[in-house]
């Protein structure tokens, strides 16, 4: 799938409220709260998430986002594998070591939409893969694709406070996977997600928490080495 550039045009040039406000008539009113939340994210440009994935094992992995300068920095962990590991992406090249090390190491590792892309791009490109690790732009729900997919239904489910951020929990259903189901949690003054979910046959498989939108975040590219 390409990414439609046109559409790119659009959330870069401001005008991307008045396209959805258009056609907020003939949406429901959860389409609309999503499309709303685009806007938002769109406008972001740094962010902490803590995340837990369910696969072979849970793999956690708390990370931090400096979208302006298309950095992140994130420390993953499995117990089950024994397996931890420190990453800084940055728009060209990926720095990975062991935390235990001092040492980082360039590689040519790099996701085709990264979480920094997927902000710049307006989540327009989120490929077949539902399941999310902490490089992969998915982490932040697609809401213009939820919200531009006929046959969702998007339901509001309740209230709730997190972090002393008020919220209202949004319930996905969409056709992409036998009975998938996503929830976010959407703070109800900025519109900016707080939790999202990801559930698989009743079981949740991806779990993201927000924090620290707009804040600085302190990180450092590694030198090459000679």
């Amino acid at each position: 799938m390409t990414k439609i550039h046109g559409v790119r045009r659009l959330w870069t040039s401001g005008l991307v409220v008045l396209t959805f406000c258009s056609a907020c008539r003939t949406t429901t009113d959860g389409r609309k709260v999503l499309l709303q939340s685009e806007v938002a994210v769109h406008q972001v440009k740094s962010f902490r998430a803590h995340i837990e994935t369910e696969m072979l094992g849970t793999t956690v992995t708390d990370a931090e986002y400096d979208c302006g300068q298309f950095l992140a920095h994130y420390v993953e962990s499995n117990e089950r594998l024994n397996t931890k590991v420190e990453r800084i992406d940055t728009a060209l090249l990926r720095y990975i070591r062991n935390p235990s090390d001092s040492r980082w190491v360039p590689v040519n590792d790099r996701v085709l939409e990264s979480v920094c892309d997927r902000i710049r791009d307006g989540g327009q490109w989120i490929g077949d893969q539902r399941l999310f690790s902490a490089d992969q732009g998915r982490i932040i729900p697609p809401f213009f694709f939820y919200a531009n997919e006929r046959g969702a239904v998007i339901t509001k489910t309740g209230s709730e406070t997190l972090d002393g951020v008020e919220c209202e929990v949004w319930s996905v259903k969409d056709q992409q996977w036998p009975n998938p189901v996503h929830t976010i949690w959407i703070g109800a003054a900025d519109r900016l997600p707080r939790k999202y979910v990801e559930y698989n046959q009743n079981k949740a498989v991806g779990t993201v928490t927000y924090s620290d939108y707009g804040q600085p975040m302190p990180i450092e590219v590694p030198s090459k080495p000679n």
